[in-house]
């Protein structure tokens, strides 16, 4: 049975500073809870996981605690509070609870739902309660690496506040794709938009962060990962290009396709890069033309990827959020009525000037919050939901319109447009597909691929039997005929 300690803990009633002035002495919340920590029991309760308490003296405890304190974790988890309050004033919830974090041995990286508290005897049902799930070593670990716990905790919690936020019927993700996601990947609408705005925070916590330690050491990882890679992405296409090569390179991708990944996870949605197609490869094999393309090792500068791409990927969304989170529009405040519904306070009249209480930072998130609690689901889009949170957003703050478009065209290349098409997903059976683009000699596959065709490539049309390279060069260029 895993061996898990949760941390139970409030982080004290101060603004977020961001490298500005701190706003006010208002709280945005009232009360100050001390740090608990948790230990499974390893017995479930109502198929819930059983957490009994434990004193706040272990040195986990401490070297956990230390890093929140004393990074941007710390601040940005007022934001977590700031959407209960909101939830709660708007009679969906009916307490403001802790922020829990889940410290595992054998896995992490998870935001949950529901857990059991084993007090004095007595267990407490907690199946609604959100919690993240981070391993020790993660925690612990230096927390000036590129993904480590300063950018991965955030991460989840941005899960956190959209299954919140977003109405009940909209919790899970029934996708159709069969990829795992990749910041790269091609997936569906869903889950590219609930993992690029998961993503984006990643992006912000390394530009909000005022440690300086911290975020030299990431900034200095971005720079190794890229200078090492070079080699390791040539090997990797001639492993595919040249047939009696020894494959060194695809057998090595399990162990460094990860770091290239959070690589692309900042500097791809920083400088736009996402924008490109992935790069392909013209092998005998197709199922080796999609791992080559899909793990997105190079980009075809030449080509950009059509609308339905952009909605269908979450790198592109993560770019999107990343460049709209650190614009100007974070210091356009609205009318004070708006923050009622965000503020924790029964004095209301201190509202009045609201960079008085929420700094720019959470100004531009408590907008978010807005429009994903009123016009983004999991599922069930009619569109996408990207254009639902961008159509919603210029609905509800009209005199920020013009510059979310002027976002989007920087950020992903072409001009914002709703009129998307709804996908069209196509199964094909008896083709072997391996589910992960680090996995090039089918360690993990399934008798089936499925894509949408509006989103489709040539390589994913050749899975199609029957369909000829001709062919499916007709099909893509027939789609970009106008009407």
């Amino acid at each position: 049975m895993k061996k898990i300690l949760i941390i139970q803990f409030f982080i004290w009633c101060t603004c977020i500073t961001y490298g500005q002035d701190k706003p006010s002495d208002i709280t945005l919340y009232s009360d100050v809870v001390e740090v608990v920590l948790l230990q499974p029991t390893g017995k479930t309760a109502d198929s819930l996981p059983e957490m009994r308490v434990l004193p706040d003296t272990s040195e986990l405890y401490r070297k956990t605690m230390l890093t929140i304190k004393n990074s941007f974790v710390n601040e940005f988890l007022d934001l977590y509070f700031i959407v209960q309050v909101y939830l709660k004033n708007n009679n969906k919830s009916d307490i403001i609870e802790p922020a829990y974090l889940a410290l595992t041995e054998n896995q992490g990286g998870f935001a949950k739902f529901g857990f059991s508290l084993l007090e004095e005897g007595n267990t407490t049902l907690m199946p609604k309660t959100p919690y993240v799930d981070i391993t020790v070593g993660q925690a612990t670990g230096p927390p000036n690496k590129l993904m480590s716990f300063t950018q991965l905790y955030p991460h989840e919690m941005g899960h956190v506040f959209f299954h919140l936020l977003s109405p009940e019927d909209s919790v899970s993700n029934n996708t159709k794709n069969v990829n795992m996601h990749f910041f790269s990947l091609i997936t569906d609408y869903s889950t590219a938009f609930n993992e690029g705005f998961a993503e984006h925070i990643e992006n912000v916590s390394r530009t909000y962060e005022k440690n300086e330690d911290i975020k030299a050491g990431v900034l200095a990882d971005l720079d190794k990962i890229e200078n090492s890679s070079v080699q390791s992405i040539n090997g990797f296409e001639r492993d595919f290009t040249y047939p009696f090569r020894m494959g060194y390179y695809k057998a090595s991708m399990l162990n460094r396709y990860q770091k290239y990944e959070d690589y692309k996870r900042h500097r791809y949605a920083f400088n736009g890069a996402i924008r490109y197609k992935n790069k392909t490869l013209n092998t005998s094999k197709i199922e080796d033309q999609l791992t080559f393309r899909n793990s997105g090792v190079g980009l075809d500068t030449t080509q950009k990827r059509n609308l339905v791409q952009l909605h269908s990927t979450e790198g592109a969304i993560s770019s999107f959020f990343t460049h709209l989170t650190t614009s100007e529009l974070q210091n356009h405040y609205l009318d004070s009525a708006f923050y009622v519904p965000f503020y924790n306070g029964s004095d209301t009249t201190v509202l009045k000037s609201p960079r008085d209480v929420f700094t720019p930072f959470q100004n531009q998130f408590i907008k978010y919050f807005f429009v994903l609690h009123n016009y983004v689901v999991f599922n069930n889009s009619s569109k996408s939901q990207l254009a639902d949170f961008i159509d919603g957003y210029i609905q509800s703050f009209p005199t920020e319109a013009s510059s979310v478009r002027k976002i989007f065209k920087r950020s992903l290349g072409t001009e914002y447009s709703n009129e998307i098409p709804p996908p069209i997903w196509l199964l094909i059976k008896n083709h072997t597909h391996r589910l992960v683009v680090f996995d090039p000699f089918d360690a993990i596959s399934v008798p089936l691929y499925t894509f949408d065709l509006n989103a489709a490539e040539v390589e994913d049309l050749q899975t199609i039997k029957g369909i000829t390279p001709e062919a499916a060069e007709k099909i893509v260029k027939y789609r970009t005929v106008p009407g």
